[in-house]
């Protein structure tokens, strides 16, 4: 993770290194308020960090519901939610990402990999690819 200055040529500072994925990290996102940061790797889990925790991030919720690689990983607007599309050709809805995260919701519609989730703020519509 690196905290950008904004400003033109201006260095950017590394502020963490997350190292508890055992395969390559596929998707990374922050939360609408900045302060969790999602990812999604090839071992199957999705894991939760709170920031601003210092020196680093802490690792926060561990999710190994995935039988595959999770290539995707979205947060709702509101919180509340939390999505992630997966290898194994499902997509995956959370409750209480702040919380202990429970599973909700599986789409099993697809056909293909689920790369991609992405959430329409202030609705709740999914679109997966």
């Amino acid at each position: 993770i690196y905290s950008l200055s904004g400003r033109a040529g201006a260095p950017s500072l590394k502020y963490a290194t997350l190292d508890e994925a055992v395969a390559a990290v596929l998707s990374v996102t922050f939360s609408p308020d900045s302060r969790l940061l999602g990812t999604g790797s090839m071992d199957g889990k999705v894991r939760i960090y709170a920031l601003g925790d210092w020196p680093a991030p802490s690792l926060q919720h561990t999710i190994d519901d995935a039988a595959k690689g999770v290539y995707s990983v979205e947060f709702s607007a509101d919180l509340k939610l939390l999505a992630s599309g997966a290898q194994d050709k499902k997509v995956r809805v959370y409750n209480r990402p702040r919380a202990a995260p429970t599973l909700k919701y599986t789409l099993c519609d697809a056909t293909e990999d689920v790369f991609s989730v992405a959430e329409i703020a202030q609705a709740y519509w999914l679109a997966l690819a």
